[in-house]
């Protein structure tokens, strides 16, 4: 008697096929295991079975064998298992573990037969239906990302986006699925894309993949020796461009509240950080900053000329780019503060200007995408706080928030590539890490990202000013916080995000060069 464990299953007449006794079954959401009397022992000699096992009519079925063991001869006549997944019967014989198919529809029927000699298998099934997926506009990008694809192996996606004048995007930029020796074999291994046009199907070698539809349906699908990965992103978008952040338009804000000692927020800071000098009303993309309007910016002086912004974290300590700092450890390196002018004499005059006694610069590689790009100057003389000299917030945990505006505050580059002599403001907004790794080839890891990454198409302002804060306003205190620091030159207007050292990530780093 062959043994079945069914969880749960429904089952219907048996009929005769070939003389065989054919058992109707259904699997439902839990899975069903078929295997021979008293497995793992031996099925005995003569013994046969059929069945025909179904699922709904929109799923597929998923079957794993974990263990076949069948006497092996030409033809397989000694005894056999046959499994036809909708693409013809395939005949099985001798030993097998964790055989794994997929049926090309929702049913699938195996034969089980033995003739002279014994036998025995363990096949698990289930059923196989769309992971159905809401994609919301304005939240982050959603990776599809596969590196070593199992044997036989099928997944499958039903997309749809929370508006319905919104599209689903699909992109790829590292696609490979085919055999070992390179083959396009689109018939074993591919993409299929149901689009609202219909089916798109991609295998092989891949760059740059595109489709966009009102609702996606995303299928992966391997064959018997799998080679390749697949790195895609998808996410719900309102407007002509892949990306959702290259859709929204600059809104006009009044921050003239925003860091006033006077309107504070819900929480308070641990201590008086993030404040600001508020004057007349602030509007977005407006370059200038009014006189001291961020006391805690500060001018970072070679010979007496501007080179770079940093910015106050105590009385003795400065937060900037590597970049500003280990080329120049052992040259005259002073801090200017409490003046929107970069020029020494100005700030002598108006602010203070202090030597920098030591540069303490994390292991910076320019090389690999200016990681680690990361310094804080040890100053030889405190810096005396008042309304024109405070420092700045830093992020204790890690923030969610991307679309939000953050500002870069700096004296950028004019058009001859000279620093301005006046402070500068560029507000951009923050980008999903998943969407910007992507557009960078995935360069940074976005479950623990040492990168900021930022956007603007309105502004032509290239704040280029390296060790710049990248600031934004904490909602709950009303505080200025810090979350990265320019890293590049370029931040001009273009189609990718600006990439800036993330300050969270360093944050216990930055804790205990200031406790030591």
């Amino acid at each position: 008697m062959l043994w079945i464990i069914l969880v749960p299953i429904l089952t219907f007449a048996n009929v005769l096929c070939d003389g065989v006794e054919m058992k109707n079954l259904f699997i439902a959401e839990k899975p069903l295991t078929i295997q021979t009397p008293k497995f793992p022992a031996d099925a005995p000699t003569d013994y046969s079975a059929k069945w025909r096992i179904r699922t709904d009519r929109k799923a597929t079925i998923l079957i794993n064998c974990l263990d076949i063991k069948i006497s092996k001869n030409d033809g397989c006549t000694d005894g056999h298992l046959i499994i036809d997944n909708g693409e013809g019967p395939r005949k099985y014989c001798g030993v097998y573990k964790n055989l794994i198919l997929a049926t090309n529809g929702n049913s699938v029927t195996i034969e089980f037969l033995m003739k002279h000699s014994p036998g025995r298998f363990k096949c698990t099934l289930r059923q196989d239906k769309d992971e159905e997926v809401t994609l919301v506009v304005g939240n982050p990008s959603q990776n599809i990302a596969y590196k070593n694809f199992r044997p036989n192996w099928k997944k499958s996606w039903k997309f749809v986006t929370d508006k319905s004048n919104a599209r689903v995007s699909l992109l790829c930029n590292n696609f490979v699925m085919g055999t070992q020796q390179k083959i396009n074999d689109c018939e074993r291994e591919k993409m299929i894309v149901e689009t609202d046009r219909g089916l798109e199907i991609f295998c092989g070698s891949l760059e740059n993949i595109t489709v966009a539809s009102g609702s996606l349906r995303v299928t992966l699908k391997t064959g018997l020796k799998p080679f390749g990965s697949v790195h895609c992103i998808i996410q719900a978008v309102i407007g002509e461009n892949m990306f959702q952040y290259q859709n929204m338009d600059t809104e006009e804000v009044d921050s003239s509240e925003n860091g006033v000692i006077s309107y504070d927020g819900v929480k308070s800071t641990t201590c008086p950080c993030g404040v600001a000098n508020k004057g007349s009303r602030n509007l977005i993309n407006r370059e200038e900053t009014g006189q001291h309007e961020y006391p805690w910016i500060v001018s970072i002086l070679l010979n007496n000329e501007h080179v770079c912004s940093g910015t106050i974290l105590t009385e003795l300590h400065v937060l900037t780019s590597a970049q500003c700092a280990v080329d120049h450890h052992r040259k005259l390196v002073e801090v200017a503060v409490g003046s929107n002018n970069n020029k020494a004499q100005i700030s002598r005059a108006v602010g203070q200007v202090i030597k920098v006694k030591q540069v303490i610069a994390h292991y910076f590689d320019e090389k690999h995408n200016h990681k680690h790009d990361i310094a804080i100057l040890l100053l030889k003389h405190k810096i005396k706080f008042s309304k024109v000299a405070s420092p700045i917030c830093l992020p204790s945990t890690r923030l969610d928030i991307h679309n939000q505006y953050v500002t870069v505050i700096g004296w950028g580059l004019d058009g001859d590539g000279k620093h301005a002599e006046m402070l500068k403001k560029a507000h951009f907004r923050a980008v999903d890490v998943t969407s910007c790794s992507f557009l960078y080839s995935h360069v940074f890891n976005v479950k623990n990202p040492n990168k900021l990454c930022t956007y603007s198409k309105e502004t032509d302002m290239c704040v280029g000013d390296l060790g710049a804060p990248i600031v934004w306003i904490d909602p709950e205190t009303n505080r200025y916080t810090q979350l990265g620091i320019v890293s590049y030159r370029k931040m001009c207007r273009g189609k990718l995000p600006s990439l800036s050292t993330n300050v969270f990530y360093y944050y216990k780093w930055i804790l205990q060069v200031i406790a030591d």
